[in-house]
């Protein structure tokens, strides 16, 4: 009996560490996967201008939805991007997301 518990308390000890390492294990590997493909878009896409930008360009960019773009829209003129998070027209992670891939010209073109 004793042999018995022993027994399924090192089968239970080893599928725990086995489900933690897997999760573990994929969630490193999407974060890179994500960060790699975020990385390179942005290197090799030009800084897109807030302020003329349609809202499919601004559909574009990383964690914007469709709210936070037509947010962009609707209150341009913007001085500088950093309207965008002084002015309360999309939160800070989103903010983060976008900071480099995105300018704030105010000249027209």
């Amino acid at each position: 009996m004793r042999q018995l518990r022993l027994s399924s308390a090192l089968f239970l000890l080893l599928g725990c560490g086995f489900v933690s390492f897997n999760q573990t294990h994929a969630q490193s590997g999407g974060y890179a996967e994500r960060y790699t493909h975020s990385a390179a878009t942005a290197k090799h896409q030009a800084p897109l201008d807030i302020n003329h930008a349609t809202f499919d360009q601004l559909m574009t960019l990383p964690g914007i939805t469709e709210v936070w773009a037509k947010r962009i829209v609707r209150y341009r003129p913007y001085r500088t991007k950093l309207d965008l998070l002084d002015r309360g027209i999309v939160p800070a992670g989103v903010y983060n997301q976008i900071h480099d891939a995105v300018i704030a010209h105010r000249n027209s073109r």
